[in-house]
């Protein structure tokens, strides 16, 4: 299977990877202040997007894997959300290809437990993926509007994502429910240390999804870590504060 995906502009490798039920034309914004001095390389995620699905089960072994297959030496990966466990993951797995690591609006785990309050609530990731089976497409608006939910833009945020989404093919259903298992069940404390390149967390202080404390666990577990915190941001803070995730990036990508 051969992941769709999106490559423009000159100098070291930038590889995106989307979050939960989007694809990688969310970052076109992002991408285009980039290229004069990146190569930029926006992914969809199987089954979302331009992209097939996988054959046979939709784990994050999968998903790291095949987003594995296009990363190229001294990359710099840039994961949000759901996209920032598997960045994680190949971080950890293909050292020798990740020179810098940047994480957004994520997490080592994504639902709450015992030891792990800075999540979403167990059971509101459960009602997520009952509505799913019946209600595909509000489930998806209901993500939607949570991503954007605290930020002093909300209903332009919105609209934003509603129709950066349309763009392209709506993700299919086996995704969403593999993706969502994923976040339900998946959990990289562990991984956390065995992450050795210098890696940036970026997170907006109005994430009502994965709150800002959620931090906590990168800084006590990586040894090389940085953490832009940006106000006023919610859950996609690219897309509600881009110059201030543009700055953040750039600094890191450049003094690393």
């Amino acid at each position: 299977m051969s992941l769709y995906s999106e490559t423009a502009g000159q100098g070291p490798p930038l590889v995106f990877i989307h979050g939960w039920g989007m694809h990688g034309g969310f970052w076109a914004s992002t991408t285009e202040q980039l290229n004069q001095d990146y190569t930029t390389n926006q992914i969809d995620l199987p089954g979302h997007g331009h992209s097939p699905l996988t054959r046979g089960s939709y784990g994050l072994p999968t998903l790291v894997n095949e987003v594995g297959k296009l990363i190229k030496e001294n990359t710099t990966l840039i994961g949000w959300s759901l996209g920032g466990m598997i960045a994680i993951e190949i971080a950890r797995q293909f050292p020798a290809s990740i020179s810098r690591l940047i994480l957004v609006a994520s997490t080592p785990q994504f639902h709450t437990s015992p030891n792990w309050p800075h999540a979403m609530k167990a059971d509101t990731l459960t009602i997520f993926a009952q509505q799913l089976k019946y209600h595909a497409d509000k489930t998806l608006q209901r993500f939607l509007a949570l991503q954007a939910h605290g930020c002093h833009n909300s209903r332009q945020t919105i609209r934003t994502m509603q129709a950066l989404l349309s763009t392209r093919e709506m993700p299919r259903s086996q995704a969403l429910e593999g993706g969502l298992t994923i976040l339900r069940n998946v959990d990289l404390h562990t991984s956390l240390v065995q992450i050795k390149c210098p890696t940036l967390i970026i997170h907006g202080d109005r994430d009502v999804i994965i709150p800002v404390q959620a931090t906590q666990a990168f800084d006590q577990h990586i040894a090389d870590v940085q953490t832009a915190i940006i106000p006023g941001a919610g859950h996609a803070p690219f897309l509600t504060h881009p110059e201030a995730f543009i700055r953040a990036t750039r600094d890191f990508c450049s003094e690393t």
